[in-house]
C-alpha cells in the first residue's frame, strides 16, 4: 500500500510551486491523463480522431508500459484519467490498468462513448475493477439527435448498457464507480436538455452539461453557427464580425503546467490534452526518467514563457482557463 503522507507532502510542494510561480516544480505531478489507445469507433466531427485528422501514429498502450508509468509516478499520484484521444474500452487491458491503479490508492476515472457497455462481460469488469468514476458521453435523448454528433454509436445499446450497469451495481451492493452522463450542449440538442435530465433521474445517475469546444475546426462563423447553442449559459464563445471569440479572458495561472501531464499510448508526454499531435513533445516516459520530463528544459521553458507571455505558446493562445467549460447540474 502506498504511503499517503508522501502524496500529501507532494501536494503541498506542488501548490507552493504553483502559488509562487516557480519554473522548477518542487513536487511531482499528482494527476496523469493516460491514453489507453487513440483508436476510436466513433466519428465525432469536432474531434481530430473522429475527423481522421490525427497526424501521430495509432496504437494501444501495453500493460507493461502502464506498469512502467506506475513505477515512476505511482507514489505521488492522486488521480489517473484514462482518456485523451480515442475510446478507452478498445484497449482490452484497460481493466487491469484500473485495478493496478486502484491497488495503489489512486483515484481513477474513465470517459467513454458508451460502446464498451455493449458487452455484459465489460459491465462486470467495470464493477470489479475499483474504478471510481465512469463518465458516458450522451449528447442526445433520442437516437436521431444523439447520432448527429456521436456518429457510429448505437444509442439504444448505450442506454441499455447504462441501465444494466446501474442495476448490476445495485444488485452487487457496490459503491463504485459513480456513474455520470456527460451532455455536450450544441445547437441541435439544446432542446433536449429537459429530457436528458429526466432520463438521468430515471437511470439514477449524475448529469453534467459541458459547453462544446470548436477550436479543432476553427472558430469561423460557419462552424459556430452549426454547433454553438444560442443560450449563453452553455456557450463559451461570443460572436464577432469575423469569427467566434472566447467569452472570457484568461484570469488564472494554468493549473496543468504545475500539477499534471498527458501520456499518450506510446509513452510520449505532452503538457495538456490540447496537444493532440505532439507539437510540444516533452519526452517519452518509457525511455526517460520522470523528473527529466517534469522539470526538463522544455517544461521549464513552457512555465517560464507562460508566466510572461502565454500567448506565445500556440497551445495556450486560445485557451481561456476558466471553469466555464464544465457546468454541473443537479438532476433532481
Amino acid at each position: 500500500m502506498v504511503s499517503i503522507p508522501i502524496k500529501k507532502i507532494n501536494n503541498k510542494l506542488l501548490d507552493y510551486s504553483y502559488r509562487r510561480q516557480r519554473v522548477f516544480s518542487l513536487g511531482m505531478p499528482k494527476q496523469l491523463f493516460i491514453e489507453p489507445t487513440n483508436y476510436c469507433n466513433a466519428a465525432c466531427p469536432l474531434c481530430p480522431v473522429g475527423a481522421h485528422e490525427l497526424k501521430r501514429n495509432y496504437g494501444q498502450m501495453k500493460i507493461e508500459s502502464f506498469d512502467n508509468i506506475l513505477q515512476k509516478f505511482g507514489c505521488f499520484l492522486e488521480e489517473i484519467y484514462f482518456w485523451n484521444y480515442g475510446e478507452p474500452f478498445l484497449n482490452p487491458e484497460i481493466f487491469d490498468m484500473v485495478k493496478k491503479a486502484h491497488q495503489m490508492s489512486i483515484k481513477t476515472t474513465i470517459s467513454t462513448n458508451g460502446t464498451g457497455l455493449y458487452k455484459n462481460e465489460n459491465i462486470h469488469k467495470i464493477l470489479s475493477s475499483g474504478l471510481d468514476l465512469f463518465i458516458v458521453s450522451l449528447d442526445g435523448a433520442t437516437a436521431e439527435v444523439f447520432n448527429k454528433y456521436r456518429v457510429g454509436v448505437d444509442f439504444e445499446q448505450v442506454i441499455n448498457g447504462l441501465n444494466t450497469l446501474v442495476q448490476e451495481k445495485k444488485k452487487l451492493h457496490v459503491l463504485t464507480p459513480e456513474i455520470e452522463i456527460q451532455f455536450l450542449v450544441m445547437k441541435h440538442n439544446y432542446s433536449q436538455i429537459s429530457i436528458v435530465k429526466q432520463l438521468a433521474n430515471e437511470l439514477g445517475v449524475k448529469l453534467t452539461f459541458k459547453s462544446v469546444n470548436i477550436e479543432f475546426l476553427g472558430r469561423d462563423l460557419k462552424i459556430g453557427e452549426t454547433y454553438l447553442p444560442e443560450d449563453d449559459k452553455y456557450n463559451r464563445y461570443i460572436r464577432s464580425s469575423e469569427n467566434y471569440l472566447p467569452r472570457f479572458s484568461r484570469e488564472k495561472l494554468c493549473y496543468q503546467l504545475w500539477h499534471s501531464l498527458v501520456i499518450n499510448w506510446d509513452g510520449s508526454v505532452v503538457p495538456c490534452c490540447k496537444d493532440y499531435d505532439n507539437i510540444c513533445l516533452l519526452g517519452n516516459i518509457l525511455s526517460e526518467g520522470p523528473r527529466s520530463i517534469w522539470n526538463g528544459k522544455t517544461m521549464r521553458s513552457l512555465r517560464k514563457v507562460f508566466l510572461k507571455t502565454p500567448d506565445l505558446i500556440p497551445l495556450c493562445a486560445d485557451c481561456f482557463l476558466t471553469d466555464f467549460s464544465n457546468i454541473k447540474v443537479l438532476n433532481n
